[in-house]
């Protein structure tokens, strides 16, 4: 074997153990040309080898070069399967390789795919060599993963940052109380200081080397974020999904009406922003670019609340996560949406600093279970009253942000809906009510686009012609094109409108501050200060603003819901105008009710009032107590109020109301008055009251109150109460006094929107008087009540409903005392139970003339008149001016303080011809 190694020409055997393989593989080598044969067919090796060696390193059989081919007779396969062809000329002999341990070595190409066998075997072994020492030296401590430690760094440094970042807000609340200032202004100012200190302690504006990887990430990780508004944040990085009608980048200036809102999301000083817009103009604009910007530019925990579980779903899927899916910074910072993992759900998704989590407002356990510093509320007008019996969905949340007190924002967004009882509405007039100013091409006058400035014609028959809509100026009643509106709403100034006392005067704004932050502040006539506060900021557009519908389109709906019925106009006045729906019967607007007192003070009986009725309202911890007074032409006055607080389950609260049943009032003649009945509400607390009544079944004027929704009438009868082990009423049992509680509340809000009668003009039947001294939250629950009319299966329904956020409790005890004084036949008395009263009451009246005589008129002999003038004792015959005994009324009247008398007098009798009074024997 030795003797034939170094042979030039081997047999196919010999060459296979020369090579170390097998006979198949010099076989296969033979099949695809590789070996070169000589006449005798043994392989030269040499040549061979050549052949072998040109092969890439990673060769494994495949042909990537055209074989060699040798010599004349390769092979009797070549000889047999074609002619021979022609010679060609061996192949030059290529460089032997170097030996493996020759130092020298050429230079290492990595993308040379035809490394010899021997290099390439060496180089893997000291690669393989390398990597097992770098894993003995990282397992024993002395070697960090670059990028690890490049992670640390950037984590740690980022730590630091946020901490600085976060305290401003943590430390503002105690150095403005210490300083006297505001803690809002303070934060915004140590902000603004904290991002320049490391924007220059971050990273600079030079290139670095590799060797200083670790230092730039240090300080990249310190540069503080980008501080931008909401405007320029969603410019710069927002892109509109493909679902919008404006995919691709976002552009402010399409919608101009919804720049203001988003720039004071970044106003110094606010914390509540009020968005009481029309449907698909700005709100979810707004709403999705805050938590975006927010997200991105300044992380913290944000929470998003929905009417329900199943829209704060819909809305993470149709909303939330398209803009996270189209926006590359978002998508980026929250990660792919297909991972799963514990951080990101559908209603809850996490990223470095925050997170954002959806909730519906019918949970409180989801309304208070995390601090939060920025609350989103979309359609807060569908929010339950209260969530799970805790409390309004909105309140349970803001008490969340009380940890982030110094810079937390909540933003209420919702179209309006019915007056009175809507949410939006209520949080919009607790702000400085912010509307947008548009110029006007003709006169340059700015104004706010209102509904009532939109003009249209109608034909013959009343119908609205749409063609004919166009806007006039409120200033110089010209009116605008389609195109002057549109060139109109490229320019927006928001205002506050808020009316605000200054300078001991109550003024409407007429002067405002330039434009900071999208608004322009009202401004003080006489001071010139900003006068109105901006931390609650509030703003309202409707689709006069909307650059895609036209006014002709808006008038086309207005016309359409017109004709549909007040269904769709609701619809039309909410979703198309941002305003109220005021329907059914509403009641009196509480401050024109306040403003028309009397002047006589709570606790006094006023002259006209003759009888004393009370209602009592009985709750949980308290007994609310009104004392109306009743007299002529259906007129009464509200002599006091009183609120008897304890525990209504125990006794002491009961007995100081007994101990009202002996109490006295002074009437204007300054004689007491008593209470002639007492009516206690049993509706709430049966049992505790059926026991207090029978009680007092001695006194004779303590009763049970059953109010009805009924129309028939104040008083609907006696129910009895009390029955034998058969089932029998018993007749001298407990009797309730049934109340129709809707026919006295529709008749108290017809009576309190009455107005005062000038000079000495009497007061209109049934005018409601109170008091100087009535506060106004008496005013506010005396009105707390309105009518909705509502179709249900085709049938109308008539419901009084409350007003959002007031009590009604002086509504109930005035309903009360009406269906008393209905009782005791206060409607249909006459004048000689009146002047029963006063003579009672000691009312000294002045004295009336007689009645001129009258000539007899001449009368035909023997006809019907002539035998009633013959017949009737005075010369005008009237059988009703003849005296008659009445009988015998006991007054409760007290002498001073002490015990009541009884007494009985004739009254007079009024002749309801001529109008006159005349004694009676």
């Amino acid at each position: 074997m030795a003797e034939t190694t170094g042979a030039k020409f081997l047999s196919q055997a010999e060459f296979a153990r020369h090579r170390g393989v097998s006979r198949k593989a010099v076989t296969t080598w033979k099949q695809k040309g590789l070996l070169v044969l000589d006449g005798s067919g043994r392989v030269d090796v040499e040549a061979t080898e050549r052949n072998l060696d040109q092969r890439p390193a990673t060769y494994r059989g495949g042909v990537t070069h055209r074989p060699v081919r040798g010599k004349d007779g390769n092979s009797a396969t070549h000889a047999e399967a074609a002619p021979k062809p022609a010679p060609k000329p061996a192949p030059e002999p290529r460089p032997a390789p170097p030996d493996p341990g020759e130092d020298q070595e050429e230079p290492f190409d990595p993308d040379n795919p035809n490394l010899p066998t021997a290099i390439a075997v060496r180089r893997k072994e000291n690669w393989l060599g390398l990597h097992r020492k770098q894993i003995v030296e990282r397992d024993g401590g002395k070697l960090v993963d670059r990028e690890a430690a490049e992670a640390l760094f950037f984590e740690t440094a980022r730590d630091l940052r946020d901490a600085w970042l976060a305290w401003p807000a943590r430390v503002a609340i105690v150095m403005a109380d210490e300083l006297k200032i505001d803690a809002r202004t303070l934060t915004t100012v140590l902000t603004a200081h904290v991002h320049q200190h490391l924007a220059e302690l971050g990273e600079p504006d030079v290139t670095y080397h590799d060797l200083d990887r670790l230092r730039r990430s240090w300080r990249r990780s310190l540069t503080p974020p980008p501080n931008l508004n909401v405007v320029e944040w969603a410019e710069k990085y927002r892109r509109l999904s493909k679902e919008s009608s404006n995919g691709g980048r976002f552009v402010v200036s399409r919608v101009e009406v919804a720049r203001g809102p988003m720039l004071w999301a970044t106003e110094p000083g606010v914390r509540v922003l009020t968005l009481m817009a029309c449907t698909q103009l700005l709100k979810m604009t707004v709403i999705e670019n805050i938590i975006g910007r927010f997200a991105h530019v300044d992380p913290c925990p944000i929470l998003g609340v929905l009417p329900k579980d199943d829209a704060a779903e819909t809305f993470s899927k149709d909303r939330l996560a398209p803009m996270i899916r189209d926006t590359k910074v978002l998508r980026d910072l929250f990660g792919d949406a297909k991972s799963r993992d514990a951080g990101s759900t559908l209603t809850h998704k996490q990223f470095p600093g925050g997170h954002v989590t959806l909730v519906g407002a019918n949970s409180p356990t989801n309304l208070a279970m995390r601090p939060i510093r920025l609350l989103v509320c979309d359609e807060i007008d569908k929010y339950p009253l209260s969530a799970g019996g805790e409390g309004p969905p909105i309140d349970l949340a803001e008490e969340r942000q009380a940890e982030f007190k110094a810079n937390s924002l909540s933003v209420r967004a919702c179209s309006p809906t019915i007056a009175g009882r809507s949410a939006i509405e209520s949080s919009y007039d607790e702000s400085d009510q912010r509307k947008p100013f548009v110029c006007c091409p003709h006169c340059a006058a700015w104004q706010a686009m209102e509904w009532e400035q939109v003009k249209f014609d109608k034909d013959e028959g009343g119908k609205i012609i749409t063609a004919s809509a166009r806007y006039e100026c409120v200033s110089c009643e010209q009116p605008w094109t389609e195109a002057q509106r549109l060139v109109a709403l490229r320019k927006i100034e928001w205002r506050q409108t808020a009316s605000f006392t200054c300078c001991g005067e109550n003024q409407v704004p007429e002067q405002w501050a330039p434009e900071a932050y999208g608004v322009r502040r009202a401004l003080c006539r006489s001071c010139g200060c900003e006068a109105i506060p901006n931390d609650h900021a509030g703003g309202q557009a409707s689709k006069l603003y909307a650059p895609k519908q036209t006014i002709k389109e808006t008038v086309a709906k207005f016309a359409r819901a017109l004709r549909r019925g007040p269904e769709a106009l609701r619809t039309f006045f909410n979703t198309q105008l941002a305003r109220t729906w005021k329907e059914g019967a509403d009641a009196p607007e509480w401050q024109d009710v306040y403003a028309r007192r009397d002047d006589y003070l709570a606790g006094t009986v006023p002259a006209g009032a003759l009888i004393l009725f009370a209602g009592a309202d009985v709750q949980k911890d308290r007994i609310e107590v009104t004392v109306w007074g009743f007299g002529r032409n259906r007129e009464r006055w509200l002599i006091e109020h009183r609120v008897l607080t304890g525990d209504t389950s125990r006794s002491e609260v009961w007995t100081e109301l007994e101990a009202m049943f002996s109490e006295t009032w002074e009437h204007a003649s300054g004689a007491e008055m008593m209470v002639r009945d007492w009516g206690i509400d049993s509706s709430a607390f049966t049992a505790e009251v059926y026991a207090f009544v029978r009680s007092q079944a001695g006194r004779g004027n303590v009763h049970a109150i059953d109010g009805q929704d009924s129309y028939s009438g104040a008083f609907l009868g006696l129910g009895n109460k009390d029955s034998t082990a058969k089932g029998k009423k018993l007749r001298r049992g407990l009797k309730t006094v049934r109340v129709g509680a809707s026919f006295a509340k529709q008749e108290l809000m017809g009576c309190l929107g009455l107005q005062r009668p000038s000079g000495d003009a009497p007061f209109p039947a049934g005018f409601v008087h109170l008091p100087r001294d009535i506060p106004e939250d008496g005013v506010r629950q005396l009105t707390a009540e309105e009518l909705v009319v509502s179709v249900s299966r085709g049938r109308t329904r008539r419901e009084w409903v409350p007003i959002g956020g007031r009590r009604n409790e002086w509504l109930d005890c005035a309903n009360y005392a009406r269906g008393l004084a209905a009782m005791r036949g206060w409607d249909r008395w006459r004048e000689t139970h009146w002047l029963g009263l006063e003579d009672a009451l000691g009312i000294q009246r002045t004295t009336i003339a007689p009645a001129a005589e009258i000539a007899t008129p001449a009368v035909a002999a023997g006809s019907l008149a002539d035998r009633n003038l013959k017949r009737s004792p005075g010369a005008l015959g009237c059988r009703r001016l003849r005296s008659a005994p009445s009988p015998r009324r006991s007054v409760t009247a007290p002498r001073g303080r002490g015990t009541p008398v009884s007494w009985s007098a004739r009254t007079p009798r009024r002749c309801s011809c001529s109008g006159a009074i005349r004694a009676t024997r």
